[in-house]
C-alpha cells in the first residue's frame, strides 16, 4: 500500500487462502512486538491430496511469536487450522465469544478425526510409499483449550497497553461475531473491522442476533461470498417458497435427505421442519444422524432454552450408526438430516450412496456447495453417474434447491452495507477471485457517487496493508 515505515501497523495475508477462494480465512496483523492472527481456517473443496498440502503447509510468519489469536465464530473453514499453531510452537492466548468453547471443542474434534482418517486414505493410496501424518490429532486440540479465554460482545475489552477490542454481532450462526480491532499508534487508536462471515438479514436467522453495523474505521477486511450478484438472488417471499419446496419433495419421495453443516444449519433446519408439523401438516419422522450433528443439537438443547421449548423431540429423533444402518433398508418413508452440507464426508454421504439410484428419493440442498464436492455435481444435474468413494452410482435421485438457507450476506446488502462505511481501505477477503474484482468495482463506484474516496482492493499474498 505505501512504503514502510518505522512503526507501521501491518495487515498481510500471505498465508490466506480466502484471498483466492471462500475457505481458509486468517489475517495477521503486526505491530511493533504485538502479532495479532485473525482467525486460522483449514482449506476445504480441493482433492484431498491439494487439501492436504494446503493445510500442513510452512507458514510465513513465526508461530511462537502470535501474542493473540481471534476466532470470530465455529465454522472449520475460520477455525480449523488453529489446533496446528500450537502443534508448531504458539502459546498465544485465542480469543473467542462467549458460549463458543463447548461448540468449537466438538467441531475441532471431529476434524482431527476426519484429518486423521485423509491421513491414514492418503498414505494407502501413496505409490511411494510415503507415510502421511495427520495435521493435527485430538491431543492437539485438547491441548488448545487451556488458551482459550471467552469475551462478551458489545464491551470494550482492553488486551494491553495498546490493543483493545470489541465483539459485534454478524449475524452468520449463533455466537457469531465480527471484529472492532484497535491499535494505539501514537496518542490515536487506528480502527480495523474484520467482518468474518456476515449473515443473510433478509430472513429471520434462528438462535443468533440481527447484524450490527458500524459507520467508521481506518480498514474494513470485509467477506464476500455473495460477489457474483447471479448468486445473490434471496427475496423475501422465498421462505415461503422453500417451505412449499419441502412439503413438495416430502409428498412426492420416499426418503428425503437433507444434507448440513452440524452447526447451526443443522438446527435451523430441524425447526423449520418441525414448524412446518404445524403449518403442513406433514407426517413422518426426522431423523438427525451424525455423531457431531447430535452432540452440537445436544448443546442447543442445554444452553438456548427457545430452542429447547421449540422443538417436539417425539417428532425428530438422533440415531447412531447402527440405526442408521437399519432406516437405510427400511421402507419407511423419512426426512433425514445429516452432516456434511457439501457431502464431502459423514453421514450424509452414506445416506446419498442408499439414496442417489432411486427416483422415489430426494435430497434437498439448502446451501452453497464447494466446488468439485459431491454435492455440487449433483446439484447441478448435469451428470448421469457420479463417482462416491471410487465407486460409480447412477444419478436417479430428485434434486431441491432452497434459496433462503444461505448464510452469507447477500451481493446488493454487502454493497450497501460496506458503501454506507467512512473509511480509508475496504479489503475484499473471503471470496472467488474473479467474482471479487467485479464487485471492486461495483464497490468503487458506489464510493465515487458518495463522493468518498475509500480505496478498494483485493489483496494478494504479497499485500501488506499498512496503517
Amino acid at each position: 500500500m505505501s512504503k514502510s515505515k518505522k512503526e507501521d501497523i501491518i495487515v498481510s495475508f500471505s498465508d490466506s487462502s480466502a484471498i483466492e477462494t471462500v475457505t481458509g480465512s486468517n489475517v495477521h496483523v503486526s505491530y511493533k512486538n504485538i502479532n495479532i492472527m485473525i482467525e486460522f481456517g483449514l482449506f476445504q473443496g480441493g482433492n484431498m491430496q491439494e487439501c492436504y498440502s494446503r493445510n500442513s503447509r510452512n507458514f510465513s510468519f513465526k508461530v511462537k511469536e502470535l501474542d493473540y489469536v481471534f476466532a470470530m465464530h465455529n465454522h472449520i473453514d475460520h477455525i480449523g487450522l488453529i489446533p496446528l499453531l500450537y502443534k508448531r510452537g504458539c502459546e498465544a492466548k485465542i480469543i473467542i465469544p462467549t458460549g463458543s468453547k463447548e461448540i468449537m471443542y466438538k467441531m475441532l474434534s471431529n476434524c482431527s478425526f476426519i484429518l486423521g482418517s485423509e491421513a491414514e486414505i492418503l498414505t494407502k493410496r501413496s505409490k511411494n510409499s510415503k507415510i502421511y501424518s495427520p495435521i493435527y490429532t485430538q491431543e492437539d486440540v485438547d491441548n488448545i483449550m487451556k488458551y482459550i479465554e471467552e469475551y462478551d460482545m458489545y464491551e470494550v475489552h482492553g488486551l494491553d497497553d495498546l490493543v483493545r477490542f470489541k465483539l459485534i454481532s454478524s449475524a452468520h450462526v449463533t455466537n457469531g461475531t465480527s471484529l472492532v480491532l484497535e491499535i494505539k499508534k501514537g496518542q490515536n487508536y487506528k480502527k480495523i473491522l474484520y467482518t468474518s462471515d456476515l449473515g443473510n438479514i433478509r430472513y429471520k436467522t434462528y438462535y443468533c442476533n440481527n447484524l450490527d453495523k458500524i459507520k467508521n474505521a481506518d480498514l474494513v477486511i470485509s467477506e464476500c461470498t455473495y460477489a457474483d450478484k447471479k448468486r445473490s438472488n434471496s427475496n423475501p417471499i422465498d421462505r415461503e417458497k422453500d417451505k412449499e419446496k419441502i412439503y413438495s419433495a416430502v409428498e412426492q419421495h420416499r426418503k428425503v435427505l437433507i444434507p448440513v453443516f452440524s452447526f447451526h444449519r443443522g438446527q435451523t433446519i430441524a425447526t423449520i421442519l418441525y414448524e412446518m408439523y404445524y403449518e403442513k401438516g406433514i407426517d413422518r419422522m426426522i431423523y438427525m444422524d451424525s455423531m457431531l450433528l447430535n452432540d452440537i443439537t445436544d448443546i442447543y438443547k442445554k444452553n438456548f432454552p427457545e430452542f429447547h421449548k421449540v422443538m417436539d423431540w417425539d417428532k425428530i429423533k438422533q440415531i447412531t450408526k447402527k440405526e442408521r444402518d437399519v432406516l437405510q433398508n427400511s421402507k419407511e418413508k423419512m426426512i433425514i438430516i445429516a452432516s456434511s452440507g457439501s457431502l464431502v464426508g459423514g453421514a450424509s454421504v452414506s445416506w446419498a450412496k442408499k439414496l442417489i439410484e432411486d427416483d422415489r428419493n430426494c435430497i434437498v440442498f439448502c446451501g452453497y456447495q464447494f466446488e468439485g464436492s459431491l454435492g455440487s455435481k449433483l446439484k447441478s444435474k448435469k451428470q448421469k453417474t457420479v463417482n462416491i468413494n471410487r465407486k460409480t452410482f447412477k444419478n436417479k435421485v430428485n434434486i431441491v434447491k432452497l434459496k433462503s438457507l444461505s448464510g452469507h450476506i447477500q451481493h446488493d446488502d454487502l454493497l450497501e452495507y460496506l458503501s454506507s462505511i467512512n473509511c480509508s481501505v475496504v479489503a475484499l477477503h473471503h471470496g472467488n477471485e474473479n467474482d471479487k474484482l467485479a464487485f471492486k468495482n461495483e464497490l468503487k463506484n458506489e464510493y465515487e457517487k458518495l463522493c468518498k474516496s475509500t480505496k478498494v482492493i483485493c489483496p494478494s499474498r504479497s499485500t501488506k496493508i499498512r496503517l
